[in-house]
């Protein structure tokens, strides 16, 4: 009796909050310990019933505004690095492209010459329709798909492209699937690669072209030469990484009722955008999004209060200072989560 009793106990809902914690050099803190995290839902402590500070594979879900010359050629020169760095030999990557038709043009894979082959294979795309965000329609389309990706993996979305679209249906699904998923979403904003000619427009009256409103095919640019291998991890300079929150999400929302003017789907879900610039800082940007995907450490617990009015559960993390140890300048992580719905 006393079996069939606890069988019938239902399982205790458990939520994983993935924390990466950078110093003032923007680099990971490694080796916290689990006393030095303060985690809260909805302003109420919570104790840390888990923690995981190992490495662990990464499933990857690259994200390419095909739209954007700038972000092809940096695809295509970087093709490499994202493959080797960011997977590495133990991970897998898929590939996802914006346009009118967002869709998925690489099967998760751990072949590293696929995925090399497949980013400076893409082509130029028209843009998407108005109202609608460059990257914001494949990187949701990418998560959804990354939540079958095994949980133990560091699953994450890396989005190359300058268009932030914190607005719109998209972007709140983007929110939405942040709030039900682990996924951290890293953005990296491209610039021309060194050594490449400004894009022309073809419809411009310079170029013979018939001016605004032609119907004249959109030319794709030749593909880039590589100007030479990545810079190396050890190279002194640093990346410029942005490590100013943007506004979060609202603290409580009802429903479904998003405010789009406070949305933040990289924010919120516990990733990084970082600053374009040159082919070096490219990379160096590519290589610190590796890092931190192998330095995020993870946190569980078992909400005491799942009988809020709203579904959505607002999560707060810290880290306490230690004697003789550097203090942390950036704390990302999943900032909220969706409760089970009430059972009728």
């Amino acid at each position: 009796m006393g079996t069939m009793g606890a069988a019938q106990n239902p399982p205790q809902f458990t939520v994983e909050i993935p924390v990466l914690v950078l110093d003032h050099q923007g680099q990971p803190m490694l080796q916290l310990d689990q006393d030095r995290f303060r985690l809260s839902d909805n302003g109420r402590p919570q104790r840390i019933s888990g923690f995981d500070a190992e490495a662990h594979p990464v499933s990857l879900a690259v994200v390419v505004d095909t739209s954007d010359r700038d972000a092809i050629a940096q695809a295509h020169r970087a093709a490499e690095l994202i493959a080797g760095m960011i997977v590495g030999d133990l991970g897998q990557a898929s590939l996802y492209i914006s346009g009118p038709q967002p869709r998925r043009v690489l099967d998760a894979t751990a072949d590293h010459d696929k995925i090399a082959d497949a980013l400076r294979h893409l082509a130029l795309t028209p843009a998407a329709p108005q109202g609608q965000g460059m990257v914001t329609e494949p990187a949701s389309l990418a998560l959804l798909e990354l939540a079958h990706a095994p949980e133990s993996d560091a699953r994450a979305v890396l989005i190359i492209g300058k268009d932030p679209a914190r607005s719109g249906p998209a972007a709140n699904a983007l929110v939405e699937e942040a709030m039900k998923n682990a996924i951290a979403i890293f953005r990296v904003a491209p610039r021309r690669p060194d050594g490449t000619a400004a894009a022309v427009n073809p419809d411009s009256t310079a170029v013979r072209g018939t001016g605004a409103g032609s119907q004249r095919d959109t030319a794709v640019l030749p593909m880039p030469e590589r100007p030479g291998m990545p810079v190396s991890a050890g190279n002194p300079d640093q990346a410029s990484v942005n490590l100013l929150p943007i506004p979060a999400t609202a603290a409580r929302l009802a429903g479904d009722a998003l405010e789009p003017h406070r949305l933040d789907y990289v924010y919120d879900s516990g990733g990084l955008t970082l600053s374009g610039g040159d082919n070096a800082e490219f990379d160096r940007n590519l290589n610190s999004v590796g890092a931190d995907l192998r330095s995020f450490y993870r946190l569980y617990f078992h909400p005491d209060d799942l009988a809020a009015p709203s579904l959505r559960h607002a999560v707060s993390v810290s880290v306490l200072p230690a004697p003789g140890q550097p203090s942390a300048a950036s704390i990302s992580y999943r900032r909220a989560y969706l409760g089970p719905s009430p059972s009728h």
